[in-house]
């Protein structure tokens, strides 16, 4: 098939699953928004599908293992890991993997999600669409091929996440409510939430738009946005994020909405996690004086 980025392959199982996931995830939700069927218990279990599923990915696959802005505890990686899985976002290898090569490439070819290839295609059509000749590259994640952890959850991902997203549910749901279709529609709806929180940050946080700004660095498209990060747990701030990848915020600022970091950091309150990685105060100064001079 032949595009204006070249000759591409359809990936056609993540298309197809994803055509499914929608159809179902929003059929169920107007399903349960009628008013005769209106139920508080359900919506507040797929906020809280979306919530964690959303953790997985923030503070688990993005902030813990592509960027390592924190140590933590077995129980915790083991959490994040499983949480990763259930967003149906790949297994936590290729998610980094892919992540890595953003950073390294951004806005270039190399770059999976390039927005210079356009919105739509940074969102989601990168996952659907394969250009020819591109390869699975794995040499960026040399680190996580030696964690057995990682590689357990890559060998098991798709019976992980149909334990978290399907089996888990319906049980739940069925044991409190004697419905484990609910729990199964629930499911596919915080799947479908989970997904565009991070495709917001592929696709928005690398464009400019009301309220964004590059207060950090002009070097990439990457911008902060303060909308951006209440769709997508406080990732974002964008900007910030690429000028300083190895800092566990996204928000440096304490009014700055970004429950990702709050998360880690109340979990080494209690030791479960520890070596938070920051920028200090002079060096987040030093990059928004950089930033300015740049259009002076």
């Amino acid at each position: 098939m032949m595009t204006k980025h070249g000759p591409v392959n359809i990936h056609w199982g993540n298309m197809l699953f994803m055509i499914m996931a929608h159809f179902i995830g929003i059929s169920g939700a107007i399903y349960y928004q009628m008013p005769v069927n209106f139920e508080w218990h359900f919506w507040l279990l797929v906020l809280e599908l979306w919530a964690s599923r959303a953790m997985g990915i923030t503070a688990g696959y993005h902030r813990l293992f592509s960027h390592k802005t924190y140590e933590c505890s077995l129980w915790v990686k083991v959490l994040m890991l499983l949480l990763g899985a259930s967003a149906l976002e790949n297994s936590a290898l290729k998610w980094v993997a892919d992540h890595r090569r953003h950073h390294r490439y951004v806005d270039t070819n190399r770059d999976p999600y390039n927005i210079k290839r356009g919105g739509l295609w940074a969102h989601i059509l990168w996952i659907v669409f394969k250009i020819l000749g591109e390869k699975e590259d794995l040499s960026n994640v040399q680190d996580l091929l030696k964690d057995p952890i990682v590689m357990l959850q890559h060998k098991y991902y798709l019976w992980i996440a149909i334990l978290m997203d399907a089996i888990l549910p319906m049980v739940i749901t069925w044991l409190l409510w004697g419905n484990p279709l609910m729990g199964l529609i629930a499911s596919f709806i915080a799947a479908v939430l989970a997904w565009h929180a991070t495709f917001f940050i592929n696709s928005l946080a690398h464009m400019k738009h009301w309220f964004s700004t590059q207060s950090y660095s002009r070097a990439n498209t990457a911008v902060d946005s303060p909308i951006v990060a209440l769709l997508t747990f406080g990732e974002g701030y964008h900007n910030y994020h690429h000028a300083q990848a190895w800092d566990y915020r996204n928000g440096v600022r304490w009014y700055q909405y970004d429950p990702t970091k709050w998360l880690i950091f109340l979990l080494s309150l209690i030791g479960a996690t520890w070596d938070l990685r920051y920028a200090s105060d002079e060096e987040i100064k030093a990059l928004r004086l950089a930033a300015t001079l740049e259009t002076a």
